[in-house]
């Protein structure tokens, strides 16, 4: 065959996304792009893949079943929901990752208050009411919030019936720096007011990978750089240093570590690396892992990067 094959079966059991990294942003479009979709965002979309997941597809502009399960499971490594869409909120962790701040993807509003026009109550007072339950759920005061969390943006939009409300943010502790985004669904009408949002670790957002997050941002970093950080991690598996990298940094998704603890690096809410490198790229051997900055766990799967 022309195009190379792609050895996606134990690409996915293998959790091997992501072996390069790339500090550029990606034009995918306003258009959501799924299995089927062709053109120039789906180029992009392309040329994502191969920069930072060490692929080798074809730049064609045609989306197929294959890179839609790769797909899939970046979203599940990445808190999102894992159905092959390439929407809003993809495309925007697809150009944030690595401390790349987001571009800001135009939504169509009105030129009134869009949120106050659905709800009665405008975005700021939704932000506002973010804020404040952000800050009682992370036991932060007015002034440890403002010097730890920028918000850059606030975005309401309907889906389907029910509405969304999207709140990006980076959080600057030290020398990590992470782009997080909460996503709230506040219901049909909608339903609920700027003080009722849901928690990301409530039961009724479960496994839903939405609602205010809960983060560790006052506990101590046990690195003082990341370079210390992939040193350790490197040391416990013997890798070469040089031949580490970061393709991500969040912090641990709630439910996650609920769900498996053994793969994934630290408790609900703390501060981790996600790591890859080659192992023999001649035998097509490659690792993924995360580690994370305040208890160190560590987590290493091996697998394979792809086949020609």
């Amino acid at each position: 065959m022309k195009n190379k094959i792609l050895f996606v079966f134990l690409f996915i059991v293998f959790y091997s996304f992501a072996f390069n990294v790339s500090a550029e942003t990606y034009n995918l479009g306003l258009v959501t792009l799924k299995n089927g979709s062709k053109g120039e965002a789906v180029k992009e979309l392309q040329r994502f893949l191969n920069t930072n997941l060490n692929m080798s597809l074809v730049i064609d502009g045609q989306l197929g079943p294959k890179t839609i399960m790769i797909i899939k499971k970046w979203q599940s490594d990445n808190g999102l929901v894992a159905d092959g869409v390439i929407g809003t909120k993809t495309k925007i962790k697809i150009n944030s990752i690595h401390g790349i701040v987001a571009t800001k993807i135009p939504i169509k509003v009105s030129q009134n208050d869009e949120c106050k026009n659905v709800t009665g109550y405008s975005c700021d007072e939704y932000k506002n009411g973010w804020k404040e339950t952000f800050k009682k759920e992370n036991n932060l005061s007015e002034s440890e919030f403002n010097s730890y969390i920028t918000i850059t943006s606030v975005e309401f939009m309907p889906m389907g019936k029910n509405y969304e409300l999207t709140i990006r943010y980076d959080i600057k502790k030290d020398w990590l720096l992470v782009n997080k985004i909460d996503s709230i669904f506040l219901g049909i009408s909608p339903q609920l007011k700027p003080d009722q949002l849901p928690l990301e670790r409530s039961v009724g957002t479960k496994g839903r990978n939405y609602g205010v997050s809960s983060v560790d941002i006052k506990s101590p970093l046990s690195f003082s750089s990341s370079d210390l950080a992939i040193e350790y991690f490197a040391g416990i598996y013997s890798q070469d240093v040089s031949k580490i990298k970061i393709f991500g940094k969040d912090f641990q998704y709630y439910w996650n570590v609920e769900k498996d603890s053994s793969n994934n690096a630290g408790q609900g809410g703390e501060p981790y690396l996600r790591l890859s490198g080659e192992i023999n790229i001649s035998q097509n051997k490659c690792f993924t892992g995360e580690i994370s900055l305040i208890n160190k766990k560590t987590v290493y799967r091996e697998g394979p990067c792809f086949i020609n």
